[in-house]
């Protein structure tokens, strides 16, 4: 019993030298305080829960990951600390903000917010074939091509604050009608994951999505190469994706 309970304050005493202290109320996780966990034993389910509601300095270079790998950190663990990379709070942590008065000349979509212009950036993404649309298309019984647009995790890091509903207003570089489309993400906990399903007719590549989950935008030319994106009603609180299906952002509108 004696060696247990040492053993035990060995691998508390571990762990706290392996956080970086944030505040006196908080702690920044690091690689070596997820290794720590992993060699105690504990559960997977139990260390991803710790991940995602806590602030953490993960270094996730190419080198890094593959020394975690090395030292028996699982892919599940290694996704939630890539899906959590650098986040300040715990899950639903607003992104930093990087505002100008001008839209920086290295992005192609911003958020327009009080005067300025922040840059938004796009996040992995993936389209999928539904099993069933791909059984229809084989069959000649599909008149349109279905695709699952997929973002890892279930809650965007760049989040709008204020009384729900929100008018949000973007500007993006060149003419985004046909191209660039807004809608609403499906949250999918079970498989840590949004998704929306999109539509589009055979040799089409312009995709649309369910009235439910459809957020009709408007685009009007603004000065030089850039067009103002505004949504034709305001957006209730809900997770929401745009997408031109070569890339991809999120944001999310919180209540208040």
């Amino acid at each position: 019993m004696k060696a247990v309970r040492l053993r035990f304050l060995f691998v508390i005493l571990t762990l706290s030298a392996s956080v970086i202290p944030l505040t006196h109320s908080g702690e920044l996780l690091t690689n070596d305080a997820v290794v720590t966990m992993v060699k105690a034993g504990l559960g997977e389910d139990l260390i991803v829960m710790k991940i995602k509601n806590s602030p953490n300095a993960f270094d996730l270079s190419t080198d890094s990951m593959v020394k975690l790998k090395s030292q028996g950190v699982n892919e599940n663990i290694l996704k939630a600390m890539m899906e959590t990379e650098g986040q300040t709070q715990g899950q639903k942590t607003q992104i930093p903000e990087r505002k100008s008065a001008k839209p920086s000349p290295y992005g192609s979509l911003f958020l327009y917010k009080n005067g300025e212009y922040i840059t938004m950036h796009n996040v992995p993404a993936v389209l999928e074939e539904g099993t069933k649309n791909a059984v229809k298309r084989g069959l000649h019984l599909s008149i349109h091509d279905e695709r699952y647009l997929i973002i890892n995790g279930i809650s965007a890091k760049f989040r709008l604050r204020g009384n729900s509903p929100i008018t949000p207003v973007f500007y993006t570089r060149g003419n985004p009608a046909g191209s660039l489309i807004i809608v609403k993400l499906n949250q999918q906990p079970e498989k840590n994951r949004r998704y929306v399903i999109l539509y589009a007719r055979p040799g089409s590549h312009s995709y649309q999505t369910s009235e439910e989950n459809k957020v009709i935008a408007i685009a009007t030319p603004a000065e030089e190469d850039l067009f103002k994106l505004t949504t034709k009603d305001p957006l209730p609180s809900g997770e929401y994706g745009i997408t031109n299906m070569k890339r991809t952002w999120e944001f999310a509108i919180d209540a208040p």
